[in-house]
């Protein structure tokens, strides 16, 4: 009887531990980056629309069950950087062309 109240005390503990290290798995320690890339379909005034191709783990993982092509919002605090020759230059939503390919 002893035994089997130890076990499950046991057992109890350890459900317990695993539930624990799941739910601080889960947490984000601060801001996570997505990294998206690919080709630029259309842009408009407040958004891009991107057919994604790659990209980091995080941003991967978001797409899991959604449709390759993506619309991302734009605001006044987006900077636009188009580089040549290993320069970056700031440049506007205008200046981006479709098939053009971003990150």
């Amino acid at each position: 009887m002893k035994r089997s109240t130890i076990a499950i005390a046991a057992a109890a503990v350890l459900a317990t531990l695993v539930a624990a290290t799941a739910a601080f798995a889960g947490e984000s320690k601060g801001n996570t980056l997505y990294r998206y890339v690919g080709q630029l379909k259309a842009t408009s005034g407040s958004s891009v629309t991107v057919t994604v191709q790659n990209g980091n783990r995080a941003a991967l993982r978001s797409l899991l069950g959604q449709s390759q092509e993506q619309t991302f919002a734009t605001g006044e605090k987006t900077v636009f950087l188009k580089w040549t020759n290993g320069i970056p230059k700031v440049v506007g939503i205008g200046d981006l062309a479709v098939n053009d390919y971003v990150t």
